[in-house]
């Protein structure tokens, strides 16, 4: 049965007629976590930022609010309706430590996001980041848990805290938006694929010939929905290639895009370390594309050397 095709909006109509306003939620900075039904721990954990759009008011309006904020900054800001409060409270104070969108930015989360009959859906998922932090890290309890104390808890329980934080971004998502998003149980496994490669790289510095391995196979595995969880695992996974890349760790091959070991001008997977060569296929597609318009000059013809010979002699071809 062929799947039903996403409806893209209109985003015309969604710019210029009662559309949408832009806001920030902050969920909360503590997790209770229940472990094995004895005892009850507190984690201080970053705050949580999650952009949601609203069908609500007019995008041109807002942004010119925007726009009107800063050109009056010596005059203190007083909003005068409930929308004005909202526009407010977006662009001062989330705005400090999350970027604030232009037009165009939006326009494309919307079109990736929108579901068709929804006036509500998220837009955006991050921690609250003033030190720029990789994202990857945020899968290591050190970096989520503000008050990060070793040895307090076992790293069972960490981790645990770790999945509940992200996993209550599934419960958000799926209780409050409109939003298509993965499963809890498809999601949380991901990120601990993509954690155990996290933790190798944070504790030596850099990965071996296994955990190259496990990262073309995580590649493969990823997800490919539109939606804004599936999206958020690609968000993870491409900051630590980023970041290993960067490091001079690993390299991307320029023909297969499969990940190897860094080596000075190595390019391409090898038959020795990869089991595939891949130096030899781009020179064999290097050197088709640059001589195939002689190469199918030449078939052409044999072939009709070939026939005429055949026809010569009386015979079928």
């Amino acid at each position: 049965m062929e799947e039903k095709e996403k409806k893209k909006p209109n985003l015309k109509e969604y710019f210029t007629g009662a559309v949408y306003s832009i806001s920030g939620v902050t969920l909360t900075k503590d997790l209770t976590l229940d472990f094995y039904e004895r005892s009850k721990y507190n984690h201080p954990v970053l705050p949580l930022c999650m952009i949601y759009a609203t069908r609500v008011i007019n995008l041109e309006d807002l942004l010119r609010k925007e726009s009107k904020r800063k050109d009056q900054k010596k005059k203190k800001f007083k909003p005068s309706t409930s929308e004005e409060i909202e526009v407010h409270q977006w662009m001062r104070y989330p705005q400090k430590w999350y970027k604030s969108f232009k037009k165009k930015e939006l326009e494309k989360l919307i079109a990736r996001y929108y579901v068709e009959g929804e006036d509500h859906f998220c837009l955006a998922i991050t921690p609250v980041n003033l030190k720029k932090t990789p994202y990857y890290k945020f899968l290591l309890p050190e970096y989520l848990f503000s008050k990060y104390k070793k040895g307090r808890f076992s790293r069972e329980q960490e981790y645990i805290g770790v999945d509940e934080y992200w996993g209550r971004i599934i419960n958000e998502i799926r209780g409050e938006y409109g939003n298509e998003c993965m499963k809890k149980r498809e999601f949380l496994p991901f990120l601990d694929k993509i954690r155990k490669v996290v933790e190798i790289f944070e504790r030596n510095k850099t990965i071996k010939q296994e955990e190259c391995k496990k990262l073309n196979q995580i590649k493969k595995e990823l997800p490919e929905e539109e939606n804004i969880t599936a999206d958020l695992l690609h968000s993870f996974f491409d900051s630590l290639i980023k970041d290993l890349i960067k490091n001079k760790i690993i390299f991307r091959c320029e023909f297969c895009g499969d990940y190897f070991l860094f080596r000075r001008n190595k390019k391409f997977c090898s038959l020795k370390t990869e089991g595939k060569d891949c130096a030899k296929k781009a020179r064999n597609k290097r050197y088709y594309e640059t001589k195939a318009p002689k190469l199918r000059e030449k078939s052409r013809k044999e072939m009709r050397e070939t026939r005429a010979e055949y026809k010569k002699h009386g015979l079928k071809y």
